[in-house]
């Protein structure tokens, strides 16, 4: 059992083309996690576990529809793919939350609860929880 629990989640923008299939793949956090490894020793960093909140899969189809269906060859698609692919995270996380027919909020939400619950069933009950974001 591991004596710290880390969470990385992601902020704005694409965390890479498909979510892991288990959350303690380091994807989006790789470069980071390699960094503590080196800084904290391998021995330190072994009692560390580490898992990635992955959700900008929950966004992206849609964004991907809508840029498609927007195309217009034009010099600024680049500018546009990079408003809607970043930009928008923030306001479509929140903005239906009340629509009953989407539940992006509560989707992200449950991708939170479970990688807690995975770090939880990782560590000892004592084990503080620290949480990487931006």
């Amino acid at each position: 059992m591991k004596k710290l629990a880390v969470a990385m989640i992601h902020g704005i923008g694409s965390q890479g083309p498909k979510r892991p299939a288990d959350s303690s793949d380091a994807t989006y956090s790789k470069a980071l996690q390699k960094k503590l490894k080196s800084e904290l020793g391998a021995a330190r960093f072994g009692h560390i576990a580490v898992r990635e909140i992955f959700w900008s899969d929950i966004l992206q189809g849609r964004q991907e529809t809508y840029l498609a269906s927007i195309k217009r060859r034009t010099r600024y698609d680049d500018l546009r793919a990079f408003v809607l692919c970043n930009l928008s995270d923030a306001s479509a996380y929140r903005m239906n939350a009340a629509d009953a027919r989407d539940d992006t909020y509560g989707r992200i939400h449950r991708r939170v609860r479970d990688v807690i619950a995975e770090l939880e069933s990782d560590c000892t009950p004592d084990a503080p929880l620290v949480v990487m974001a931006h």
